[in-house]
């Protein structure tokens, strides 16, 4: 649905399909502009996060591009499970999301206890473009934290944005995971 919004040349590059392709990378990239980043200057923690992601397993999970499911994933589904889930839940999402504000509302009536927030000026990562809005959203879920994690918490709330990327790294290299999403 959200390729339809690309120009009409841009839909019909995606739809081909060669990766390599000046046209493809150009929709592409518009693609992830609109529906993931949102932003014109990427922050240094995606730029680090992009560069520490495993390409080979992301491609082999769910293959090259974020709206061209080719993977082992792509026919991988547990919304039928999702009724199971008996903690409360805060799903997020951004008004230009990839993850669109449709379906996010579809998977919060799959869940008993779950609550929805949208993000009105972002796409896929309302961490970064709507940062004070996100916190503040987060602050006040009033999120349960277990007494054994209290005290770790509070220190990385203490951290600023140099040591939460520090940590970041640390994580990554200890556990050997990336969260993050392709940037083209």
């Amino acid at each position: 649905r959200l390729l339809k919004k690309l120009p009409r040349a841009m839909q019909e590059a995606l739809r081909e399909g060669k990766h390599n392709s000046k046209e493809y990378k150009k929709a592409s990239k518009e693609f992830y502009y609109r529906h993931v980043w949102r932003m014109d200057k990427l922050p240094v923690g995606g730029i680090k996060a992009h560069n520490k992601m495993n390409f080979d397993i992301y491609n082999y999970m769910w293959g090259p591009e974020e709206f061209n499911a080719t993977g082992t994933l792509k026919n991988f589904d547990l919304s039928k499970r999702l009724h199971e889930i008996k903690v409360p839940v805060l799903l997020l999402c951004g008004r230009f999301d990839e993850a669109t504000p449709e379906s996010t509302e579809y998977f919060k009536s799959l869940i008993s206890n779950a609550r929805m927030k949208v993000f009105e000026k972002s796409a896929h990562k309302p961490h970064w473009t709507e940062r004070k809005e996100y916190i503040k959203t987060m602050e006040n879920n009033n999120i349960e934290i277990p007494a054994k994690f209290k005290d770790m918490v509070e220190s990385v709330e203490k951290m600023n944005v140099m040591e939460l990327a520090e940590l970041v790294k640390v994580l990554e290299t200890k556990f050997g995971v990336s969260a993050a999403a392709p940037i083209v």
